[in-house]
C-alpha cells in the first residue's frame, strides 16, 4: 500500500474552485486599468453624495456642475470597466481538465454510458468494517463529527457569502416540511462537488441545530478512504455513509441505513451515480437509492438543481453557475406492492418528476444525443426501467459489447442480493460463501451483463 494516498480529480477540482478568490485577486492585479477605473467611479459616487448632502438650495445649485461632471466620469468609468473586465476575462484560459471532462460527457451521452464517471479518480483503498463507524457509536467519532459539522456549516455559508456558490432560488421547501419528522431518502442530480452543499444550505433552518437532525450522505468508497488533510476529515466525519466493495462492510452499511431511516433521519443518495460536471439533463436512474426506501417503507424526496450562467468567470475559465434548487413532493412506496415492485415504481416516478422539472425550467424537451439518433426523453425513456435497459444496450453496441461501468449500481445491487442471501442462510458457511461469491460476480457486471471491475465501481449509488 502506498505511504500516502493519492488525491483524485474530484478533490483537485474542489480545491481549484475554492482557490478562485485568490486567482480573481491576482487577475485584478494583472489588470491595473480596472482598479483605476473603479477608483474613478468611486470618486464620482463620492462627489454625488457630497452634492446631495450639501443641504441649502444655493449650495446644491453651485454643485450641479460638479454633479454633472461626476456623472460623466461614472459613465466613462463604466465603459472602461466593461472593457477592462472583457480584457481580463479573455486572459483567463479555460481549464484543460474541465474541457477534457466536457468531451467525455459528450462521448458518454452518445454511447449511453449514463453511470460511467467522467472524472479520472484514482483506484480506491478498500474499506473494511473496522475502519468505519456508520452510527458514530464511538465517543471520539461523535466529538469529531460535532466539530466538523460546525466547520462545514461555516464553510458552506462562506461559499455563498463570498459568491463562490450562487443559490438563486429555493423552490418547494414546503415539500421538505411535509416529511420533516420522518425518515426520508433524498435524491438529487449530481453535477458538481458543490451540489450537496446547496442542499445543506437550503436545509440549514431545519437541521444542524437543537433539533439534532443532520443530513447523511452516501458517498463512494474512495472519497472516504483516499483523501488526506482537511477534506479527508470532512469526508470521514461529516455524517457520510461510504459504500464498499467489501461484503462485510456493506452488510454493516445496510444495517446502519435501516437504523437511520427508522429513527427519522434524511439520507442523500445520488441515483445517477457518477458526477457529470455541469451536466444539466437528468440521467436515467439506478435502483440503489430506491431499494433503501422500498425496504424501509419510507418516502423518496426528489430534488433537482437547475443552472444558469452567471456574469462571473470562475478560476477554471467557465461562468459560475447560478443554482435553483427544486424540491418536489415526496413519493411514497405502494403498501400493497413488493419491495422489487416499489423499487421500480419509485424510480420511474422520480425520473418523471425530474424530467418534468427540466423541461419546464429550460423550456425545451429532454433530448439525449445518442449515436443512434436524437431521441427525446419521452420517446426513449417511457420508464426508468426502460431507460437503464436502453442505456445498457446502446453502450454495449457502441463499445462492441465491452462496457465498463464507472458507477456502483451493479456493485450495490450485488451486495444487496448477497446480504439478503446471507441473512436467509443462517449459520451455513457454504451458503455465506456463495452469497459473497454472488456479490462479487454481480458487482463486476454491468446492467447488460458485461464486465466491470469492482475497483472502478466504487462510485456514488
Amino acid at each position: 500500500m502506498n505511504a500516502a494516498p493519492k488525491t483524485g480529480a474530484y478533490f483537485l477540482y474542489l480545491r481549484k474552485v475554492i482557490m478562485s478568490e485568490e486567482k480573481e485577486k491576482q487577475g485584478a492585479a494583472d489588470c491595473p486599468q480596472k482598479e483605476k477605473v473603479n477608483g474613478g467611479q468611486a470618486g464620482g459616487h463620492s462627489q454625488n453624495a457630497a452634492d446631495q448632502a450639501a443641504g441649502p438650495v444655493d449650495s446644491q445649485l453651485a454643485g450641479q456642475g460638479q454633479n454633472v461632471a461626476g456623472q460623466s466620469q461614472n459613465v466613462a468609468g463604466r465603459e472602461l470597466t466593461g472593457k477592462a473586465q472583457t480584457s481580463c476575462a479573455a486572459e483567463i484560459q479555460k481549464d484543460p481538465g474541465r474541457l477534457a471532462v466536457l468531451e467525455r460527457i459528450k462521448e458518454y451521452e452518445k454511447k449511453g454510458w449514463w453511470t460511467k464517471d467522467v472524472e479520472e479518480d484514482p483506484p480506491t483503498i478498500p474499506l473494511t468494517p473496522d475502519k468505519v463507524d456508520y452510527l458514530n457509536k464511538k465517543l471520539s467519532n461523535k466529538i469529531l463529527t460535532w466539530f466538523v459539522n460546525i466547520g462545514a456549516r461555516r464553510f458552506i455559508k462562506n461559499l455563498v457569502k463570498d459568491g463562490k456558490m450562487i443559490i438563486k432560488e429555493i423552490r418547494g421547501i414546503e415539500n421538505f416540511e411535509d416529511v420533516e419528522e420522518q425518515g426520508v431518502v433524498i435524491t438529487c442530480n449530481h453535477f458538481n462537488p458543490f451540489d450537496n452543499f446547496a442542499i445543506h444550505y437550503a436545509l440549514f433552518p431545519y437541521m444542524y441545530n437543537r433539533s439534532g437532525r443532520v443530513l447523511y450522505k452516501v458517498i463512494r468508497e474512495g472519497n472516504y478512504t483516499n483523501f488526506p488533510g482537511i477534506y479527508g476529515l470532512f469526508f470521514r466525519h461529516c455524517n457520510t455513509l461510504p459504500l464498499s466493495a467489501n461484503f462485510s462492510t456493506m452488510k454493516k452499511f445496510m444495517e446502519a441505513v435501516k437504523v437511520l431511516l427508522n429513527r427519522g433521519e434524511k439520507i442523500l443518495v445520488y441515483a445517477e451515480q457518477g458526477m457529470w460536471w455541469n451536466y444539466r439533463k437528468p440521467r436515467p436512474l439506478t435502483v440503489g437509492a430506491f431499494k433503501f426506501a422500498a425496504e424501509n417503507r419510507v418516502p423518496v424526496l426528489p430534488m433537482f438543481i437547475t443552472m444558469t450562467d452567471s456574469d462571473r468567470i470562475g478560476a477554471d475559465g467557465f461562468p459560475l453557475q447560478e443554482y435553483t434548487l427544486h424540491i418536489m413532493p415526496a413519493i411514497y412506496p405502494d403498501p400493497e406492492a413488493s419491495v422489487k415492485q416499489n423499487m421500480t415504481l419509485l424510480r420511474d416516478k422520480n425520473y418523471a418528476v425530474w424530467k418534468d422539472c427540466y423541461e419546464k425550467f429550460y423550456g425545451i424537451p429532454l433530448v439525449y444525443e445518442t449515436e443512434e439518433s436524437s431521441i427525446s426523453g419521452a420517446e426513449k425513456e417511457t420508464s426508468a426501467e426502460g431507460a437503464s435497459s436502453s442505456a445498457a444496450n446502446m453502450s454495449s453496441k457502441a463499445a462492441g459489447g465491452s462496457f465498463t461501468s464507472g458507477g456502483q449500481a451493479s456493485l450495490s445491487d450485488g451486495v444487496f442480493a448477497a446480504v439478503k442471501s446471507s441473512a436467509n442462510s443462517g449459520n451455513s458457511s457454504s451458503k455465506t460463501e456463495a452469497a459473497s461469491s454472488s456479490a462479487a460476480n454481480m458487482s463486476s457486471g454491468s446492467a447488460d451483463g458485461t464486465s466491470s471491475s469492482v475497483e472502478s465501481s466504487s462510485k456514488e449509488v
